[in-house]
């Protein structure tokens, strides 16, 4: 049996969302997380309340499938970047 690899790579979305709560961010995560498939999957999401931005983090093939998974849960995306993550484990 072959084994199929997919090279999934960084993006984050960043959205300024004037009057976000936290709870609107949680019911955003809910979606991604549920429409969450091969091509996309959703990461993490950072809001910075004061600034009224969020930032999602996925891993993607590619950034239309970013845009795709967005749009189906209804993320306006103002601005879509590739990103690299490190985590460093102490």
């Amino acid at each position: 049996m072959a084994l199929y690899v997919r090279r999934m790579r960084g993006f984050l979305i960043e959205r300024y969302w004037p009057g976000v709560t936290p709870a609107d961010v949680r019911v955003l995560e809910n979606q991604l997380v549920r429409l969450s498939g091969s091509d996309a999957r959703f990461l993490a999401s950072t809001l910075m309340l004061a600034d009224e931005v969020v930032f999602f983090e996925f891993s993607a093939v590619d950034d239309a499938a970013v845009r795709e998974l967005a749009r189906r849960a209804g993320l306006p995306c103002d601005r879509l970047v590739a990103a690299e993550r490190t985590v460093i484990d102490p």
